[in-house]
Parts: structure tokens; sequence; C-alpha cells
């Protein structure tokens, strides 16, 4: 959004048979998009912007735009992607409240992981303890913030220096049980590295 030409050249690409009628249109519905977001103190980084991860740029079918609250310098950062179950046993809480702080002192990395119950947050909790860069990835809009037990965590990503929180997906966009395997690519695309703390053998 911040380079519509940009976008509108890769649209070009994609799809060579738009008239430049319908060209224009998405150009004044990005626009609206764009304002209507900000408005609401969302930052729009888009493919092209250069603090877009470079890592994510890689895999298949890469967002083009992030929503984006919090710190959007941690984009920079090299992360670990932090995963696992939601309803993680004792000894999988203490290793996984004990892994950033570990992390950042080995390889000074971040992390990166969905804003779900358990394992996820658990892991954030933690890096955020201990001033360690955390990114949440959310599966709704930004205004749905899911699960709802999460809202003291959802504040941190957002107001923290070291904390911030991403979606490729629209204010007021449908979301379904597809929503969350997006999110999921999206945690996996921005680090080299994924570590499973604890999941169901399925």
């Amino acid at each position: 959004l911040s380079q519509v030409s940009n976008l509108l050249e890769l649209e070009k690409k994609i799809s060579p048979i738009l008239r430049s009628d319908e060209i224009t249109k998405i150009q004044i519905a990005a626009e609206r998009l764009k304002l209507e977001t900000e408005k609401r103190g969302i930052k729009v980084i888009d493919f092209f912007h250069p603090l877009y991860p470079g890592l994510l740029k890689e895999i298949d079918k890469p967002p083009i735009l992030l929503f984006c609250k919090g710190n959007i310098d941690l984009l920079q950062n090299e992360l670990v992607s932090v995963v696992g179950t939601r309803k993680p046993t004792p000894i999988a809480n203490l290793a996984t409240s004990l892994l950033p702080e570990m992390l950042a002192k080995s390889s000074n990395l971040g992390i990166v992981s969905g804003v779900a119950t358990g394992i996820d947050r658990a892991a954030m909790l933690a890096a955020l303890d201990a001033n360690i860069p955390t990114i949440g990835v959310m599966g709704t809009g930004m205004e749905k913030e899911y699960p709802y037990q999460n809202k003291d965590l959802y504040s941190l990503l957002k107001n923290s220096p070291n904390g911030l929180l991403i979606t490729e997906m629209r204010i007021g966009e449908v979301i379904g049980k597809w929503s969350f395997p997006r999110r999921n690519r999206i945690i996996s695309g921005m680090a080299k590295l994924l570590i499973l703390m604890e999941a169901p053998l399925k």
C-alpha cells in the first residue's frame, strides 16, 4: 500500500487480463483500506516495504500485506518459531518458560508464535518477561483478539517495546478453520528454526 505502483505492477504480472479501469478500482480500494486501517492505529507493511521479513518472501503464497500493532522494527529480528499444544503437561510448560532466555543467551534470537493458549502463551510471556523480541501471529483480523483469555497477552504484545502483533487478515474479514493453517505458514515462514515443544501424536 505504501508503494501502490509496485503492487499494481505485481497485479499486472499475476493477472494480465485486468483492464485499466479495474486496476484503478484496485488502487482506490487499496488507498481506502490503508486509511481506514491506519485510523485504528494499525500499521500496514506491504510485500515491498523494507521491513517486510525476507524469509517470509520465500514461502509459497506469502502474504501481500501484514497488519501490525506494536514495534514493527522487530520484523527484522532473527527469530525462532515456537509452537505446541494448547494443553501442555507441567514439564512442557516449564521447558517452554525457560526456552526464550536460553535462546537469547546463546544467539540473541527473538521468538514468533501464535497467540493461542498453552505453549504459545507460555513462550511469549516468558520472552516478554525476559525483554526478548516477541512476535505474535494472529489467525483473525486485528479487532478480534482470540482466544479471549489471552487479553493480557495481547495487551503486552501491543504495548511492550519488545512486542508485536501481526496478521494478514483485514479488519472484518470472515474467519474459519482455514484461517489458522494460513496463520501457521506465517509463523513457520518467519524463522529458519521451528521448535515444537509438545503436541499430540496426530
